[in-house]
C-alpha cells in the first residue's frame, strides 16, 4: 500500500520537473529573438537571495529558533522589492526611452 506522504512526495517531484522544464523551454524560445547587440543577461543571480534565505532558515532552525516560519513574509517582501528596483534600474540603463515599459 502506498502511503499518502509517498504519493505527495512523488507528485511534488514530478511537478517540480514540469515547472523547471517550462522555464527551460521558455528561455529557449526567448533566446530565439535575441539580437547580437543585446546586453548580457545575468538571470543566475536571482538564486543568491533565495539561497541566502534558505541557508538562514536552515541555520536558524538548526540552532533552535522557534516560530522561524512566521518571519518569512517580511524577508520575501524585501527580496521582491529589491529585485523590482534592480529590474527598474536595468530597464532605465539598457532600454531606449521609447521602449521602456513601466511595471
Amino acid at each position: 500500500m502506498v502511503s499518502l506522504q509517498g504519493l505527495a512526495l512523488a507528485s511534488t517531484f514530478v511537478s517540480s520537473i514540469n515547472i523547471f522544464g517550462g522555464f527551460l523551454v521558455t528561455q529557449r524560445m526567448l533566446d530565439m529573438f535575441k539580437r547580437p547587440t543585446d546586453p548580457a543577461e545575468h538571470n543566475y543571480l536571482y538564486v543568491i537571495p533565495g539561497a541566502a534565505y534558505l541557508a538562514a532558515y536552515y541555520l536558524g532552525s538548526m540552532y533552535g529558533a522557534s516560530k522561524l516560519h512566521q518571519v518569512g513574509n517580511a524577508e520575501c517582501t524585501t527580496v521582491i522589492s529589491f529585485l523590482r528596483e534592480l529590474n527598474n534600474d536595468c530597464l532605465e540603463r539598457y532600454c531606449p526611452t521609447g521602449h521602456l515599459l513601466e511595471p
